[in-house]
């Protein structure tokens, strides 16, 4: 089974803007598994995927996405700007997003490109847990025609506690890029906080644009220095 719901929602994006911007999946995030460029969502062996839809149940002070079929699988964001504890085990600083794996599938966050173009990651997390710490895998995924690949160059190990990476990827319309948490371990005490940040890369022909904008207006200036002289 494909990922067919979140494939015929990229064909739907509009086009980005011709300026460079910069998307981020806690900012992003609004209790809704379609959220800007990004989507929450569970999947299994790369076989299949479901974008998180029940919000309900939620720790007090927190936003989440939980799955129906995976108890705790979801992800939580904190936006109180005071620090939470959550599940009795986990402080949550303010301002974070965090998931909580499920028993057996992953948790994803797919950022799904607005325009063709080169688009600059960069992806980090850390173990919010203070008891048992068994792990956790980051793998970074390519998302095309419906489905994912793995993508070299993208694979973070939480029993170090914290880890990040960053890189370019060229991405047409409608593709993306995905971040699969994996629970590596005793999933109960693996929360795990997860920054995720995307910005799309001008092209050479913008920034030829851009230069010869400010070497128009450069010439304009000298012109009004000189007349007024």
């Amino acid at each position: 089974m494909k990922f067919a719901s979140i494939a015929a929602i990229a064909v739907s994006l509009a086009a980005a803007p011709a300026t460079a911007v910069t998307y981020d999946a806690y900012d992003s995030f609004n209790g809704s598994a379609f959220a800007g460029p990004f989507v929450f969502f569970e999947f299994d062996a790369l076989t299949g995927g479901t974008p998180l839809a029940n919000h309900t149940n939620c720790a007090v002070g927190l936003d989440c996405l939980l799955s129906s079929g995976q108890p705790g699988l979801g992800f939580y964001k904190n936006s109180s700007g005071l620090p939470l504890t959550a599940f009795g085990t986990v402080d949550v600083p303010a301002h974070t997003l965090f998931f909580h794996p499920g028993q057996t599938a992953d948790a994803g966050v797919l950022f799904l490109a607005p325009a063709t173009g080169s688009y600059r990651f960069q992806v980090a997390f850390s173990l919010l847990s203070n008891t048992m710490i068994t792990g956790v895998q980051l793998t970074g995924y390519r998302f095309s025609g419906g489905n994912l690949s793995a993508l070299g160059g993208i694979s973070l190990d939480a029993q170090f506690r914290s880890d990040g990476a960053g890189d370019t990827i060229a991405l047409a319309a409608g593709q993306g890029l995905a971040i699969g948490i994996n629970a590596a371990g005793d999933y109960q005490f693996d929360s795990t906080s997860i920054s995720f940040q995307v910005s799309n890369v001008p092209e050479p022909e913008s920034w030829a644009l851009m230069v010869a904008g400010f070497g128009l207006a450069g010439v304009v200036l000298r012109r009004r220095r000189v007349m007024s002289v």
